[in-house]
């Protein structure tokens, strides 16, 4: 190589060996060097010299390389290097690379789950389906194939048996073991969600995301000390996620670990949107209730009605808040005020509130009556 590197220049094929050779020494700078002037037609040399360049990080001029070499010749190995490189930034820009690559060979499993893949990502799901079912029918250990056939049959019939025959092929993925938790908590089985997010955790995915899955299926499942407990070690190692917050603090409360529920809250209230954030105001109005912080409560009643003014149910809330802590006069006004909102998704809340009406102006007019009899008697 030294040789090679070091004499005058001996021609397009000693251009070629002294890349082969410094690639094989993984000195990536020296093969680059060698091809800066190779031919733009020179097919071989192209290819070389976009697997030095992507060596080196250059992924831009790699993929020009690798575009050069398949316009000069259209070899299986530069088309697969470019197909690599273009699917990160456009995948839909692969997807005729790589049907090229099938067209040669209809029955490897790697270019089928490659394209089903590429065709997934450019959200073709209809046409991704067939193509990797055919890819995992061939070889179902390939985990790539395997998730992305789970992601494009998400939430149709088709999903829990591919989980359970992949799961069986290959009982070690934590993506897999996931994609099962989430499948399993969308049809309620909280049970078997909980052994899902365990086995992903324990198969080497104990991330911060991961932990809040489990703790989210544990509070789901009952087992609120539990996930306190895991949702607690998943912010330990990120205190920002909504999610997280959110049911650390609905777990806390249940716990009856109220300060610290608050303190969840209060946070998530800082990650999430406007609509979401209206909910969480009406749940920490909740636990400012029960721990008699009535302003406190009103307080979150008036940030969730501002969030989302339209939702006539907040009113109600805010009625009976007013109710329980003796506002009597204001809390008739929101009953009013509800019943006049209401909408056609508020129609069961309506007997509730003319009831509290009906009684609150009852209460009035008795407190009018024994007004006017203690004046009369004055």
């Amino acid at each position: 190589l030294d040789l090679l590197a070091g004499s005058p220049r001996l021609g397009p094929e000693a251009d070629r060996l002294a890349a082969r050779l410094a690639l094989d020494l993984g000195r990536p700078l020296v093969a680059a060097e060698a091809l800066a002037a190779a031919d733009s037609a020179d097919a071989d040399a192209q290819f070389l010299l976009g697997r030095s360049l992507e060596a080196l990080g250059d992924l831009r001029s790699a993929e020009g390389a690798y575009g050069r070499s398949v316009r000069a010749d259209s070899g299986e190995a530069a088309t697969a290097a470019l197909a690599a490189l273009v699917v990160r930034r456009n995948p839909r820009e692969a997807i005729p690379l790589y049907r090229a690559l099938v067209a040669r060979d209809s029955l490897s499993p790697a270019r089928l789950g490659a394209l089903g893949r590429a065709l997934a990502d450019a959200d073709s799901f209809h046409r991704a389906a067939p193509i990797l079912e055919q890819a995992f029918y061939l070889y179902p250990r390939n985990e790539a194939t395997a998730v992305a056939l789970a992601r494009v049959w998400d939430g149709t019939p088709m999903l829990p048996a591919h989980l359970d025959q992949a799961l069986r092929a290959l009982p070690r993925s934590p993506e897999l073991w996931r994609r099962s938790g989430a499948d399993r908590m969308r049809r309620g089985q909280m049970d078997f969600a909980v052994d899902a997010y365990r086995n992903a955790l324990a198969y080497d995915d104990s991330t911060a995301s991961r932990l809040r899955d489990l703790g989210v299926a544990l509070f789901y499942a009952g087992e609120r000390a539990e996930a306190l407990g895991v949702l607690r070690e998943s912010l330990a190692r990120d205190s920002t996620d909504a999610t997280t917050l959110r049911v650390a603090g609905f777990a806390a409360h249940a716990e009856n670990e109220t300060d610290e529920a608050l303190d969840y809250l209060a946070r998530a209230a800082d990650e999430i949107g406007r609509l979401a954030l209206a909910d969480l105001a009406e749940q920490t109005a909740r636990v400012y209730t029960e721990i008699l912080r009535d302003d406190g409560a009103l307080r979150q009643i008036a940030l969730a009605e501002a969030l989302e003014p339209e939702r006539a149910t907040i009113v109600l809330n805010r009625a009976m808040l007013l109710q329980q802590i003796g506002r009597l006069p204001l809390a008739l006004a929101a009953f009013r005020e509800f019943v006049a909102r209401a909408g056609p998704m508020d129609e069961q809340y309506v007997p509730l509130a003319e009831e509290r009406i009906e009684m609150l102006v009852d209460i009035e007019r008795r407190r009018v009556e024994a007004d006017l009899r203690r004046r009369l008697n004055e």
